[in-house]
């Protein structure tokens, strides 16, 4: 099982960028060949894929995107997303 692409909403999710800045999507999943074949199927949807650890990260991801729901509705924005420095491309933990 592999978590992912729940950071966002679908607005800013599906162009995959923000002013030019890729965003990134959070992979989640304790099975290491299941999670590189989402993190490799990435790079062409112009997001950056973020291994983000074990399968019971996911349980901190949603409590991401719930936080950035109630900013996003403060502000009146079409959607937000979550960067994680630095840009460019992260390598494979190990």
């Amino acid at each position: 099982m592999v978590k992912a692409f729940n950071t966002q909403p679908a607005p800013p999710l599906f162009p995959g960028v923000v002013n030019r800045t890729a965003l990134d999507t959070y992979v989640v999943s304790d099975d290491a060949q299941a999670k590189a074949i989402v993190l490799d199927l990435l790079p062409g949807t112009g997001l950056r894929g973020v291994d983000a650890g074990k399968l019971s990260n996911s349980r901190l991801l949603e409590r991401l995107c719930a936080f950035g729901i109630e900013p996003a509705n403060r502000y009146r924005t079409d959607g937000f997303g979550f960067k994680f420095p630095p840009a460019g491309e992260l390598p494979r933990p190990s």
